[in-house]
């Protein structure tokens, strides 16, 4: 059970030059896989990696994936191939060694298993693999790195592996199945070549409905490569997939790991003034808006919200059909209790003003009684508006809280806690802060905040995903967005460098 992870030889170099190694992009892989395996100990991965502008350039120019017939050509030609595949092996070691050494300068034990020296092909196609050493490697904590390579083949003399080729027989021919394919290179697979094709736009899953079209509008690459580019690329992915339906393969582009990520918006507030302070305060777009205290969740397209209807069905059964407007007369006696302006009202959230001075434990205490009595499952979820100086109740479906709403977003769009990122700073941020989910509150937090933050944590056993920021990180205070560039260095050190 274990990751394979693709480097792509257009990601790592410039494929238009001659070993044109991209150190930055490297140096930046290397350490985002660093950092995903201290989050998560002993996080089993194999690391493949394309030739690019090393093997790639010498394997065309000296035919090396084609192959020579023993009996083709004189002697002296043979001797003159076979030195051109032992060049093109060199290169491709040449740039496995930079990707490695770039790995364990980031902290991660990255273990060179060079296929050419134990690989038999024939045909172009690998007949015979030793992968024993790879599994004694991921049995020991290493990460094993394999790259496109050459190797004899007993029906044309040589050919040229790529790391696809190499992953198909570790799925189809050996124990050594992987449960996840995550390959980087092209951002995205689209209906025609975007370079060229304007209109060309994104598939964003590729079925057997639409495979055929898939296929007919894939690029090879768009400079030296002898392995076929995208179209034979996506045909070997299709069958492994065929093969092993269980399988999830996932193209991505660099920036994907961490820079293009979704990002989700997780406010108290409802969507107009979400909007705003978007507006106001320049804040970039989300992908993904959670509002109204986790109780709505929008799916954000350039200026168009797309209100996400599977959210509502996923926490209407708490209420057994009724809406929050069937539960207000439980608490009209409450005098305590102010109800909040109907534009701040929902479905499914009730709302309500708290003078600072109310025993708010007290009436929490006496809400919830009330609510039991009606069969209603209900989180009340309290904060401070601290410019108004006035508290704020909410009640919400038990499964409509914050943490609940990230989770399920989570869940639908694949994250799971070694790249997802919360911040917090208030009362109705503390389900998450107190979770598993990796959240920093910020050094403006209320003191009471504070408190409970990590009373939770400790009582939950989470404190390891919880941060305090404290401040001094790049001279800054640890407050609002400083406190958020605190934390993300915290849990993705490998981010460091690019603030």
């Amino acid at each position: 059970m274990y990751t394979f992870i693709k480097l792509g030889g257009s990601v790592i170099t410039d494929k238009s030059g001659q070993e044109a190694a991209d150190l930055p992009v490297i140096t930046r892989l290397a350490a985002e896989l660093a950092a995903a395996r201290a989050a998560r100990p002993g996080l089993p991965i194999i690391l493949g990696h394309g030739s690019g502008s090393f093997g790639h350039h010498y394997a065309a120019r000296y035919g090396v994936h084609k192959g020579l017939a023993p009996d083709a050509v004189s002697e002296a030609d043979a001797q003159r191939f076979y030195a051109g595949f032992a060049i093109t092996a060199s290169a491709a070691l040449r740039l496995n060694r930079i990707v490695v050494d770039a790995l364990l300068a980031a902290g991660a034990p990255a273990l060179t298993l060079q296929p050419s020296a134990s690989l038999w092909a024939s045909g172009g196609r690998i007949v015979a693999w030793d992968t024993d050493h790879i599994g004694r490697a991921l049995g020991r904590g290493l990460v094993p790195v394999v790259y496109g390579d050459v190797a004899f083949d007993s029906d044309q003399g040589t050919a040229i592996i790529s790391t696809e080729a190499l992953l198909a027989h570790l799925v189809e021919a050996t124990a050594l199945r992987p449960t996840r394919v995550i390959l980087v290179g092209e951002d995205a697979v689209y209906t025609a070549d975007p370079r060229i094709d304007p209109t060309a736009e994104r598939v964003p899953l590729i079925t057997a409905a639409n495979l055929a079209a898939v296929l007919h509008g894939a690029a090879g690459s768009h400079a030296v490569d002898v392995t076929g580019g995208m179209r034979s690329k996506l045909e070997l992915m299709w069958r492994l997939v065929q093969r092993i339906p269980t399988l999830e393969i996932r193209l991505i582009g660099p920036e994907d790991l961490i820079e293009g990520k979704p990002l989700a918006g997780v406010s108290g507030r409802h969507r107009s003034l979400v909007e705003d302070a978007i507006r106001e305060y320049e804040l970039p777009l989300p992908d993904w808006v959670i509002g109204d205290v986790g109780t709505t969740i929008y799916q954000v397209h350039a200026e168009e919200w797309l209100h996400w209807s599977e959210w509502e069905q996923e926490v209407s059964a708490d209420w057994r059909g009724l809406t929050a407007n069937n539960l207000r007369p439980l608490f009209t006696d409450l005098e305590s209790l102010h109800l909040q302006e109907e534009s701040k009202q929902n479905r499914y959230k009730l709302s309500y003003y708290v003078p600072l001075q109310t025993d708010i434990r007290a009436l929490q205490r006496e809400m919830s009684r009330r609510l039991n009595m009606a069969s209603m499952a209900a989180s009340l979820i309290y904060s401070v508006d601290e410019a108004a100086s006035m508290g704020l109740l909410d009640v919400l479906p038990a499964l409509a809280t914050k943490l609940h709403a990230v989770e399920f977003l989570m869940q639908h769009q694949g994250f799971d806690y070694t790249n997802t990122f919360f911040a917090g700073d208030s009362g109705n941020d503390l389900p998450v802060l107190a979770s598993a989910v990796p959240s920093v509150l910020v050094a403006n937090a209320d003191s009471d905040v504070i408190e409970q933050a990590k009373s939770q944590a400790l009582q939950q056993g989470t404190m390891a995903a919880l941060y305090l920021a404290q401040g001094g990180f790049l001279g800054m205070n640890g407050n609002y967005s400083a406190g958020i560039l605190e934390g993300v260095s915290h849990f993705f050190p490998f981010t460091r460098c690019w603030m």
